[in-house]
């Protein structure tokens, strides 16, 4: 899915594996944002914590299971913003408190893969 929600399909055959297990799963789709984005100086890292960011409340709401890779960067989601400017640390963490408007429902996810620094104290 690109910014303005167009809904794009990668390899035919492992979109439709990912739609019928309900799955999210970036395949290259951080690579393809930051080769978009990589004019106005955003880094791959950068791209990859906002299709963490932006899977995180798309599991939420969609009842999605990650797949093995988005699994194991979740689990190191904390560790891979802190490696991000300021800047662009508060644009995902804004990005997360305006789609879930901090509600507690939310925060289930976080605690399924360690994730602190998008807790709200609501």
């Amino acid at each position: 899915m690109d910014t303005n929600g167009k809904l794009y399909f990668g390899d035919e055959a492992k979109s439709l594996h990912d739609l019928t297990h309900r799955q999210y799963d970036l395949c290259w789709s951080g690579i393809n944002i930051w080769a978009t984005h990589r004019a106005r100086h955003r880094s791959l890292e950068s791209c990859i914590v906002g299709d963490l960011t932006r899977g995180l409340y798309m599991m939420q709401i969609l009842d999605l299971e990650p797949s093995p890779s988005v699994r194991e960067l979740l689990i190191k989601y904390d560790e891979l913003l802190s490696q991000l400017s300021p800047d662009d640390q508060k644009t995902r963490i804004d990005y997360w408190l305006k789609k879930t408007n901090g509600d507690p429902v939310y925060q289930q996810i976080l605690d399924q893969y360690g994730i602190k620094s998008l807790r709200t104290n609501i």
